[in-house]
């Protein structure tokens, strides 16, 4: 869709595509996706095409609303933010206090338990 690597990987297109994405969702929402454009800035997919890793949490969070028909703040916030503690540096504490106890409690939910095999992983995201 983009022919130019430099625009796809700019911070603005991202920041637009979340825009776009939350413009008729509540203020803290809007929030936490620029809150996860900004730490999620320099990741990459791991796919051919290597596009900015942040469109994986919209993704998720469309999903949320569109197939699941679930529009509650705290979900779609944790659908953001989903893999903000084991992709970055932030820690429960901080997403606590930022987003509160139930958004950093479904988040806790969603992170990869590292000690399991990656077997062990996948069946319990199943589950």
């Amino acid at each position: 869709m983009y022919s130019s690597k430099n625009v796809f990987h700019s911070l603005e297109f991202i920041t637009s595509l979340i825009v776009v994405f939350v413009k008729s969702i509540s203020g803290k929402v809007l929030k936490a996706s620029l809150f996860a454009a900004e730490k999620h800035q320099f990741q990459t997919r791991s796919s051919e095409r290597k596009t900015p890793y942040i469109i994986l949490p919209i993704e998720v969070a469309d999903q949320v609303m569109r197939v699941g028909h679930v529009y509650k703040e705290e979900v779609l916030i944790a659908a953001l933010l989903h893999d903000i503690a084991e992709d970055t540096e932030i820690s429960y504490e901080e997403i606590s206090s930022l987003y509160g106890d139930t958004v950093c409690s479904y988040i806790k939910e969603l992170t990869d338990k590292k000690e399991l095999s990656l077997k062990e992983r996948k069946k319990a995201q199943i589950i």
